[in-house]
This record gives C-alpha cells, structure tokens and sequence, in this order.
C-alpha cells in the first residue's frame, strides 16, 4: 500500500486545532482516546523549541538497523540515529558523499576504497561517551560484524542480517583499514566484480556503528543493549522509547552537517494509518516520490496448475491492475509492466532467500535468467551490461514466474509549517534537512 506519512508542528498550535488534526490521524478508533493522547503529548513537548512530531504507522522491532528491514525499522534509525559511508541526495537517485567523503574503485570492479571523514563525532548519551571520533575502526567492525559469524560481539549476540545477502554484503571477500586500524582508509575486496555495488553502501543496513560502544557493550556483557540504546554519527541523538507510543530523539548539537539539523527534538507518535480528508494546515507530498517496492502476484510453479506457463501467462494477461491499483492504492501507484520497479538495476535468485513466492529459482530457464544478472552484474560496461538485462528479462518474460501489479508511489501529509522535506525511495522517511517555518 502506498505510504501515508503525517508531519504535525504540535508545539505551535492551539488545542483546537490539535483535536481536528487528530481526527483527521484516528478516525475510526476511539476519538476521544486518540484526541487525548495528541493533547498530552504536545502539552508535554510545549516550551522544547522547534519540535516535529512525525506519526508512524507502527512500531520498530528495535533500533539495531542492520538487522531489520522494513521501512519502519529504517525510518526509526536509519536515517535519523545512524549515518551511511555514502548517500542518496535527498529526493533523487544520485550517489553523494556522507562518512566518506570521496571513493576509488578499481578497473576490475572488485576493490572499493573510501577516504573517510574527518572531525565526525559519535553521539553522547547517559550510557555512552565516545573519547574518540569516527573512523576506520568504525566501519571495519560494521561490516565484521555482518560478516563473520566468529567475530566476539556476533558471537555474544547472534543475529540475522536480512542485507546482508539482499544487499550483495555477502560478495565481500575482505574488509580492513589501510594503515593503522584508526586510519581514515578504508578498503573492500569483492569476491567478483559488481558495478553497481557502491548503492549497497547507501541503504540504512550498511548504516555505521561505534566499535567503541560495542567494546564497552561487550566487556559489560550487555552486548544485546545495541537493540534498544543505539549510538551513531546521525543528526538526531536517541533519548527513549516509550513501547508502542512515542520515540524521543533530539537534535544533535556536533553534527557533521550542521545545517541537516534543524530541529531541537523530533517525536515518533506511533499512529495506525488512517483516511485523509481536506484540512486547512496540512499539504500532500506525492506523485512522483516512488520508491524501490513491487507488488506481485507470484505463482508457485512447483505445483499445478500453475507448474504450467500456459497457466500463468493467461492469468497474467486477464489480471486487470487498473482495477487492482484502484482497489488496493486508490489509484495511486503505476502499474507493473517488468519484473522490478522502474528505479531498479536487478534482483536475482540469491538476493530473493527466503521471499520467493514463486519456488523459480530451480530449473535450466532460471538458472539461465540468474546467470545472466549475475554476469551483468560482473560486466562494467554499461552498454553490454544493459543487453544482458534485456536477455535476462526475455527469460522472465517467456517464464512467467510472478506478475508486477503495481510500482507504488510515496504519498506525504504534512503541516503547512514544515519546510526541506523530501522523499526517500527506500520507502522510509528521512529527517535530515528538515525544518520549521519561524
């Protein structure tokens, strides 16, 4: 379903207008309910400066990013606690510097080199304070931790990094600082060539964590407190959650890039979806803010009827997705003619584990589709790059193993008063460069 996101400036409006915004967040849940919980949280907030409460529709699972990957998980740390070695400039597809403030790759496409940035500081909190800034160290022990089920902190806490595979993480053959370990140089071998491979390190999982916290962490044996009390070079600083009903952060006062911060506190209010109707403080963001989601209809073609092509290619040529996009996006979303959204270079068989409906990934057809992405993947050559898509995309075709219903589009509902917002084709929201009217 395509994203409604709601930006309220609660700590400049009177109650009235509060109870009316309110109605518009809940209308099908108690109102009165919904009513009191907004007036108490912005009688709370009032007095705290420049506040922005932005309501989510659901909870994040916890604020270790690396191990989620859902928009609300992202949204919650990605882009607010945690910063990544490069970024997408805002609104756009275009590549830009963020930790790394420039980058090398080599002519066979397999080594990465990232200079970092100098003078980015780790935040301070009741239960950190770094006494060193960001560097090497940082980003070897993100990427260690990913990667070697062996290293003492995975070890202490195991987890599953969903982005690690879908991502292509796990094409990493080695990662190390060049020169010392708090060098600001850092390089990644690839098992094999991947040109497109430096978007990898845009994406909230690749977000960069303190390998002094985690020291701290580990010698405490509080190793799973990376969960709820997380530490980045973000714009925003974690305070506290509240479970289920409000996340508190505010602005970080040593941010790299101090003109991204422009609020003092930003407040999650965790609020279900709900209908929008005209209101005279709010504006709609949306119509061009797509993002990387699909949604299908994926055929399991190990059993039948649907182990027949003939099968799926009928279904897929009577599905009516205008009157699927109407139904489930209410019209807003563009309907599905290639097997990824528009914004997408390619997704294969390894990067689908543990998603793919439709069981294709065996069979002589697939395995050539696959092979097909992979060596695209491997060829740096744009132009014979793009002929073995086309190849590829043949295949998919002539298969059938899913039909693309629909590539949503990001919709944003926001107070008049809100200023610098853009959106984010991850599907999460980003805060960064966001403010208020004075």
């Amino acid at each position: 379903m395509h994203t409604l996101s709601f930006f309220l400036k609660l700590a400049h409006f009177s109650a009235a207008a509060i109870l009316t915004t309110a109605a518009l967040i809940a209308p099908h849940r108690a109102q009165a309910g919904a009513f009191n919980g907004l007036s108490s949280l912005n009688a709370a907030l009032a007095g705290k400066g420049r506040t922005l409460v932005y309501c989510s529709e659901g909870a994040p699972a916890g604020f270790d990013v690396a191990q989620y990957a859902s928009s609300t998980d992202y949204t919650a740390s990605g882009g607010t606690i945690y910063n990544q070695l490069v970024q997408y400039e805002r609104g756009t597809t275009k590549l830009g510097p963020a930790l790394a403030k420039r980058w090398k790759i080599s002519p066979d496409g397999r080594v990465y080199t990232f200079i970092l940035r100098h003078g980015v500081k780790f935040h301070t909190t009741p239960w950190f304070t770094p006494s060193r800034e960001f560097n090497a160290k940082d980003v070897v022990f993100t990427f260690r931790r990913m990667l070697d089920p062996d290293m003492p902190f995975r070890k202490a806490y195991p987890s599953e990094f969903p982005g690690a595979e879908f991502f292509g993480f796990d094409n990493i053959e080695k990662v190390e600082a060049v020169g010392p370990p708090h060098s600001y140089t850092v390089r990644f071998t690839l098992k094999s060539a991947s040109e497109p491979f430096l978007g990898s390190f845009a994406v909230p999982a690749a977000s960069i964590y303190s390998a002094e916290y985690a020291g701290q962490l580990l010698k405490a044996d509080k190793v799973p407190e990376i969960k709820q009390k997380p530490i980045g070079t973000g714009p925003f600083i974690f305070e506290k959650y509240l479970k289920d009903a409000t996340i508190h952060f505010k602005g970080s006062p040593d941010d790299w890039t101090p003109e991204d911060v422009q609020l003092s506190r930003l407040v999650f209010a965790i609020t279900p979806y709900a209908e929008l109707k005209t209101h005279p403080h709010l504006q709609v963001i949306g119509g061009e803010n797509r993002n990387f989601a699909l949604n299908l209809l994926a055929y399991n073609v190990k059993h039948p009827p649907l182990d027949n092509v003939d099968m799926r290619r009928a279904l897929d040529m009577v599905i009516d997705k205008k009157a699927t996009i109407d139904a489930v996006h209410f019209g807003h979303a563009q309907a599905g003619v290639a097997p990824l959204p528009p914004m997408q270079w390619s997704l294969g068989c390894r990067a689908m584990r543990g998603s793919n409906f439709s069981q294709w990934c065996e069979g002589s057809k697939a395995r050539a589709f696959n092979a097909l992405l992979e060596q695209a993947v491997r060829t740096l050559d744009i132009g014979q790059r793009t002929a073995l898509y086309l190849k590829a995309q043949k295949i998919f075709k002539s298969e059938q193993p899913y039909t693309a219903i629909a590539y949503p589009i990001n919709y944003y509902v926001l107070n008049k008063n809100v200023t610098g917002f853009k959106g984010y084709m991850f599907g999460a929201t980003v805060f960064y460069g966001v403010g208020l009217k004075k």
